[in-house]
């Protein structure tokens, strides 16, 4: 009987723990004890990104470029580290000093300004005396810019200049030697290259403006292009 009785006992825990469960899940199911959880935008973002990979995985060459990125990242770091050490040396600087001295010395600039204050460019620039066999190649005329250029059969040049406001060339010492050159009044530079791959250049300055000539001809050829050259 007492054997019965605990049999029949444990039957009726049992269901009512299972009705208790079942209850409890149906309150579940039917939303009564959920509240409702609000992720931040940035949590929403990084799983929207991470189903884009997973739907279109990187190619190699995307990894490739990412890290390459990173390499030249860490490359450049490390270069400036190293960079900022070596000028701690006074001898690393003194070499920089004596290379961007050297650099610097091997350029002549000079700077041209006109006479008067040229507003405009004439319509054209025309020299009465050229060499035999050279014409007109090609002219270009802008605002405050003039350019022609000769030519014979053997292609060599003759290439005229003109601007209306100040300029500035910087002529290589080592290809050129400078001269002073007479262009009827005005005071002119001669630059008489060294290189055969150099053309020889005459610049002088007038109250029209800027005149830059640029040949392979002697200095008395240049001269006479230059003291012909009229202006209408």
């Amino acid at each position: 009987m007492n054997k019965s009785n605990t049999e029949l006992w444990d039957s009726v825990l049992k269901e009512a723990v299972l009705q208790n469960s079942l209850e409890e899940t149906e309150m579940i199911v039917n939303g009564a004890n959920i509240n409702p959880l609000i992720l931040p935008e940035g949590y929403d973002r990084h799983m929207r990104r991470l189903v884009s990979h997973l739907d279109h995985p990187f190619s190699l060459f995307q990894y490739c470029r990412i890290y390459t990125r990173k390499a030249a990242a860490v490359i450049l770091i490390i270069t400036g580290v190293a960079l900022t050490v070596l000028f701690q040396n006074t001898e690393v600087r003194a070499a920089c000093r004596n290379l961007i001295i050297q650099f610097y010395h091997k350029y002549i600039q000079y700077d041209l300004t006109p006479d008067y204050n040229v507003q405009e460019v004439p319509p054209s620039i025309v020299p009465e005396y050229l060499p035999p066999g050279f014409c007109l190649a090609d002219i270009h005329s802008d605002p405050g810019y003039f350019r022609a250029i000769y030519k014979n059969d053997s292609e060599e040049e003759i290439r005229l200049n003109y601007i209306a406001s100040a300029g500035t060339i910087h002529i290589d010492n080592e290809h050129y030697m400078v001269y002073d050159m007479q262009i009827g009044n005005y005071n002119g530079l001669f630059f008489q290259a060294q290189s055969p791959d150099y053309m020889n250049q005459l610049t002088w300055n007038t109250e029209d403006g800027i005149f830059r000539l640029a040949s392979t001809q002697n200095a008395d050829i240049m001269k006479k292009i230059a003291e012909s050259i009229i202006i209408p």
